[in-house]
């Protein structure tokens, strides 16, 4: 019995010690598994905190490296930009001075021109007279001619402001700053031809005319065809040169005028068919009625103050002025809608 009770308590304490041993290794593996799982959530914690995280350094870096990308390409447009606007210049006032060498040496001397202020009908009054020096015999249709430069200084600034937003090309901008230098100088020219009544200036008046109709073809057929260098300087050697057939007759003048007139509109109408936008419709008509009452008003100057006294004070001539500036506006406003047209069609077809 004694044998019997000290085998059981043996088992007992055997088995006591087992169940221990089992309980504190289900301690010690359920303890290892959660230490295991923490160091795990801890690491994949870690991962994505260094997955998310940015150095600044490299962060700054990049972005200074972008915006410096982006002011030099802003600085090269603007290069590109100015470089173009001085060969534009440079192409106005180098042919401007053969001109002015040619009228100065005095080869068109016996072209007939009006000088005097008999041959305009403003008649400033009284109380005008008395704040105005003498040398300003008709204000009006002097101040009138600084509408041209302020009015081809707009459209150069548009010029510029449309490549530095890529809605037209450098050879685009070059055309357009060529027609707003001419139309900017001829202000001064008809300027100094109203104060001066001089007849060389009455020859550059009517000579510089013709330039201009000229480059509205110019512009309607680079739009249709294309840069040409060799037709465009026969166009502007045919332009320039036909004011010599003022030599010939007194009414030359008037003639080359109306060809010249011609020829701007088939320009204007050759470049509206291969790109017929609707935005063009308008600036077009009234381009067409500014160029009537630019020659239709000046014609009748002399002949308004009989209808009305008021064409002594506002002459005919004044208004045929007004209507050239505006001229001049909507001819750049219809080829800019053509080039908008023209890019965003030619756009659209590589895509």
């Amino acid at each position: 019995m004694t044998k019997l009770k000290r085998e059981s308590r043996k088992n007992e304490c055997v088995f006591t010690k087992t169940s221990t041993v089992g309980f504190c290794c289900k301690q010690l593996h359920k303890e290892e598994i959660f230490t295991y799982k923490n160091i795990m959530a801890e690491n994949l914690t870690t991962t994505n905190m260094t997955k998310k995280r940015v150095k600044p350094e490299n962060c700054e870096d990049s972005l200074g490296k972008k915006k410096a990308t982006d002011q030099n390409d802003a600085e090269i447009d603007s290069f590109a930009m100015y470089k173009v606007m001085f060969r534009a210049f440079l192409s106005v006032i180098l042919p401007s001075c053969s001109i002015f060498y040619l009228v100065y040496m005095g080869v068109f001397d016996s072209v007939f021109t009006e000088n005097g202020i008999e041959h305009y009908a403003e008649r400033p009054g009284l109380g005008m007279k008395a704040l105005l020096p003498k040398w300003m015999k008709m204000p009006l249709n002097s101040a009138v001619n600084f509408g041209y430069v302020i009015m081809a200084a707009y459209w150069c600034a548009y010029t510029s402001a449309a490549f530095q937003a890529n809605r037209i090309t450098l050879i685009d901008a070059y055309i357009s700053y060529i027609f707003n230098f001419m139309a900017g100088c001829y202000g001064p020219i008809q300027l100094l031809r109203i104060l001066t009544q001089l007849p060389q200036f009455a020859v550059l008046d009517q000579w510089y005319t013709y330039p201009l109709f000229m480059w509205v073809f110019v512009w309607g057929h680079f739009l249709t065809s294309g840069w040409n260098l060799i037709f465009i300087i026969q166009c502007m050697i045919f332009s320039v040169g036909s004011y010599t057939l003022t030599l010939y007759t007194d009414v030359g003048f008037e003639i080359a005028l109306g060809v010249h007139i011609i020829i701007a509109i088939i320009g204007a109408i050759l470049a509206y068919q291969k790109f017929p936008s609707s935005d063009c419709k308008y600036p077009f008509v009234m381009s067409i009625l500014c160029c009537a009452g630019f020659v239709g008003l000046k014609l009748i100057d002399l002949d308004l103050p009989k209808v009305h006294p008021i064409f002594t004070k506002i002459s005919g001539h004044f208004l045929s002025k007004i209507a050239d500036i505006y001229q001049i506006h909507y001819v750049n406003m219809y080829f800019f809608a053509l080039t908008f047209y023209k890019h965003n069609f030619e756009s659209k077809k590589s895509m």
